[in-house]
């Protein structure tokens, strides 16, 4: 194999293993093509998208919003930045079904380095925030984290689930004076100052301990299938001891 090759096969996992993050941060990932077309995507992001509410792939295979006026402005917002652009990042909201939260996306620009054109290079790469995910974040990862103790550790989650002060301590049968000091000691051991804070640090960093040191990313490539159907790169966990 030649040095790049190996190159390549380390940006591919190292790729991988930052789409398996976001996945256990319930963010989902989009690589999209000049044109709107899906590259790769990460299963949180699937998921969103089977719903075909807010977002869907349209039958050419585009990414595209599912309600009026905002049809195709993923694409178009791609295809009009200019290759010397600075607005590297464009911020979205996507309105959903009656009831249902919006949602949040970000596109971020690909800067392409090469001036070789690779129609496989990403033009653009998709964030989606769904606000009605769960956070499924456990107590004992959260303990890992930061050394938590299991108080400390069941506030925390119930804060990243944004439930109010007054109901954590509802829900823990405990004193007011009692969870702020579980809070008090939350801010030390995190070095944060505001609960706010606090909140954002811990979904930032609870991705971190579930990637499980013999876990591998298969990639399923992408290109054409035997029926000419353009094919999408996806990642799955492959577990120690399954066959891959």
């Amino acid at each position: 194999m030649t040095a790049r090759g190996t190159t390549r096969g380390m940006i591919k996992s190292l790729l991988g293993l930052g789409v398996e993050a976001l996945n256990q941060l319930n963010v989902g990932f989009i690589a999209i093509d000049d044109a709107g077309g899906l590259l790769l995507t990460n299963s949180t992001a699937k998921h969103i998208l089977s719903t075909r509410d807010g977002l869907e792939v349209t039958s050419e295979g585009t990414l595209s919003s599912t309600h009026g006026p905002l049809l195709n402005l993923m694409n178009t917002s791609v295809a009009a930045w200019p290759g010397n652009s600075h607005a590297h990042s464009r911020l979205f909201s996507f309105p959903r079904s009656a009831g249902r939260k919006s949602l949040t996306v970000i596109v971020r620009r690909v800067v392409q380095i090469s001036s070789t054109q690779d129609s496989d290079a990403p033009a653009a790469l998709v964030f989606i925030l769904d606000p009605e995910l769960p956070t499924d974040a456990s107590s004992a990862e959260l303990r890992q984290l930061y050394q938590l103790s299991s108080a400390e550790a069941r506030l925390a989650r119930l804060l990243m689930e944004g439930k109010t002060f007054d109901a954590c301590c509802e829900e823990l049968c405990v004193q007011p004076s009692t969870a702020r000091m579980h809070l008090c000691h939350l801010f030390v051991k995190t070095d944060v100052q505001r609960q706010s804070e606090l909140v954002s640090l811990l979904f930032k960093s609870v991705g971190l301990v579930r990637m499980e040191p013999r876990v591998t990313m298969r990639n399923s490539g992408s290109g054409v299938d035997n029926k000419g159907n353009r094919r999408v790169a996806s990642f799955r966990r492959v577990e120690s001891g399954e066959r891959s």
